[in-house]
């Protein structure tokens, strides 16, 4: 993945946290699979968020399924108005169960995949994501479902 979009995507997250929470974030020393560590101080809780910048296709992986992690997907995070869009590790690899059952295509998907990528973002795909945007609510119920695991 370019660095540069990499880069924007993780900063546009982190003024998504900023925006939407009273929470504070930190970035890992050493990098497991973790962008950023987004914290309340008191009483204490910490999630790890892994954030993916999609330029054009977006892609999903059943490892993140297993653990308690926050997916922040961030659209076009180069551009002016980047969009965040922000889910469970599980519910991220629902995705495109729920795209099939919305009527999409997922060629090429199986449960038993390590992974699945849209090639583009459709307009349904974009529906789904933009159900799941990143907003003070959506932060405090994941944060607080995540942090529970």
């Amino acid at each position: 993945m370019d660095t540069r979009v990499e880069r924007a995507a993780v900063l546009a997250v982190e003024r998504s946290i900023l925006e939407h929470t009273e929470l504070v974030t930190a970035q890992p020393v050493a990098d497991f699979g973790i962008d950023l560590l987004a914290f309340r101080p008191e009483p204490f809780g910490v999630i790890p968020v892994q954030v993916k910048g999609a330029q054009s296709g977006l892609t999903v992986w059943g490892k993140y399924s297993q653990s308690p992690v926050i997916m922040a997907y961030v659209l076009d995070p180069l551009g002016d108005a980047p969009s965040v869009c922000i889910m469970s590790g599980q519910e991220a690899w629902g995705l495109p169960f729920e795209y099939v059952e919305r009527g999409g295509r997922a060629k090429g998907h199986d449960v038993d995949n390590l992974s699945y990528r849209w090639a583009s973002a459709t307009r349904l795909l974009r529906t789904m994501l933009g159900e799941r945007s990143a907003s003070r609510e959506r932060w405090a119920v994941l944060f607080e479902e995540v942090r529970a695991k």
